[in-house]
């Protein structure tokens, strides 16, 4: 692609001699679900970066000259796959460099399909985020980012938070009556939360948020939620609301959220790290369709 060239080019003349080996990230992500893992995993001392900014879009985010030298520099580079990320492959292979490795977060993890498309949006299945720190744990260990007895102990107190946070989702969603879990949203994010917690999802746009919704498809979506008196919809903080509003204005629901959908939240937002993200998430699509969440407390002091 022309721009991963020039990005290159502006890396290679603007950054010799502003960079040190102490500017480096050993490690780079694409999100910052997996930054926030992969800290995790290999403890506060291994740096860590994700390329997508906190409330940004990955299906829609173009790099940057610092993207290319953090690449170029980093001994792995941790990926969603599934599609999320379309340009990452071509940043990595152009950045040259160290010669990371490229470690898809998704490998072994069978996809969702929604029509013809690919769902990427894993991490929305307590179960399956927890699955895919095996992954990611091996690779830390083989390239000897943090000692190994450290990431293994890490890895397995992570897997235990996830599965009381898995659980505790389960007791959140089984307040609403199976008829009430409908989950309206920007866009189709949410298949895989769906799948796992007994949910209807419907997405406005499609599990790209490249893709544009219909006229359509948002009609269809207003004829939904009067027919099943639905009583919220769902921003998202990654993704421009304009159409949830419309969706709002001409069903007289409310607009509720911003869900953490691409992206954790800045910080104090409570959705800065994964468990946040997802307890979040969690109170406030229960409590808008009725329900009224319990705390999370595993893992706090």
């Amino acid at each position: 692609m022309r721009w991963i060239a020039i990005l290159i080019s502006v890396f290679v003349l603007g950054c010799e001699s502003k960079s040190t080996p102490a500017d480096s990230y050993e490690v780079v992500t694409t999100t910052t679900m997996l930054a926030d893992m992969v800290q995790e995993l290999a403890g506060p001392d291994v740096k860590v970066r994700s390329l997508v900014p906190v409330g940004a879009d990955p299906h829609l985010y173009q790099p940057t000259p610092a993207d290319v030298r953090d690449v170029s520099r980093a001994s792995l580079v941790v990926t969603n796959g599934l599609g999320l990320e379309g340009w990452i492959d071509d940043l990595v292979r152009n950045a040259g460099g160290k010669d990371a490795r490229v470690f898809v977060a998704t490998s072994g993890i069978e996809p969702l399909k929604i029509d013809s498309d690919i769902d990427p949006h894993f991490w929305f299945d307590v179960s399956l985020w927890s699955t895919s720190t095996s992954g990611v744990e091996k690779q830390l260990v083989e390239l000897q980012i943090a000692p190994k007895d450290e990431v293994e102990a890490r890895a397995n107190a992570y897997r235990s938070r996830l599965k009381a946070l898995d659980t505790w989702v389960k007791e959140q969603v089984a307040q609403l009556q199976t008829s009430k879990r409908v989950l309206v949203t920007s866009h189709d994010a949410f298949h895989y939360f769906g799948r796992a917690y007994e949910f209807e999802v419907v997405g406005i746009q499609g599990v790209s948020t490249e893709q544009e919704a219909s006229q359509r498809d948002v009609m269809n979506v207003i004829k939904l939620i009067k027919a099943r008196e639905i009583p919220a919809v769902f921003a998202e903080t990654s993704v421009n609301s304009g159409l949830v509003d419309q969706v709002s204005r001409e069903t007289d629901v409310k607009v509720s959220g911003p869900l953490y959908s691409d992206s954790l939240g800045v910080k104090d937002s409570g959705a800065e790290n994964y468990e946040g993200m997802v307890t979040t998430n969690v109170t406030m699509i229960v409590n808008a369709l009725g329900g009224e969440t319990q705390v999370f407390t595993q893992g706090l002091p």
